[in-house]
């Protein structure tokens, strides 16, 4: 049950990242990268917080940071199995930062990219503070 779980919730991430047209890393968390163009990403949603002053953040790659934040949150709370007759729901937290990133294919074997970066630490840090179903 909690495998299928798992499955829906990233099955519902996957659909959020595609209509909103963003890039989705594999890594041990699920990572959203918006904002990419020069071969350098200015905004980073899941797993990330404010490294750059907000105002240097384009507009329009902060807006859509939000937006899916708030889908992924939403899409969460909509899933729940039950295991012994006691519904589960999954444990939802977001670290968001903006700032540059590093990403790249690391190792012979790795068929995925990895993302580097001080934005990318800081987030992984924050995600790991707020209470489920929320983001900071």
């Amino acid at each position: 049950d909690f495998a299928r779980m798992i499955n829906e919730l990233l099955d519902a991430f996957d659909r959020v990242v595609s209509e909103e047209q963003v890039s989705r890393i594999v890594e041990e968390s699920y990572v959203v990268i918006v904002g990419t163009g020069t071969g350098r990403s200015r905004a980073r949603a899941s797993n990330t917080t404010p490294s750059i002053p907000k105002a240097a953040v384009p507009t329009e790659s902060r807006d859509k940071v939000l937006r899916i934040m708030t889908r992924m949150l939403d899409e969460a709370k909509g899933i729940v199995v039950t295991v012994n007759n006691e519904e589960i729901r999954p444990q939802v937290r977001i670290g968001l930062a903006f700032g540059d990133v590093i990403m790249a294919k690391v190792g012979l074997k790795v068929n995925h990219y990895t993302v580097f970066g001080p934005a990318v630490w800081e987030a992984c840090g924050l995600a790991s503070d707020p209470p489920p179903q929320c983001a900071q």
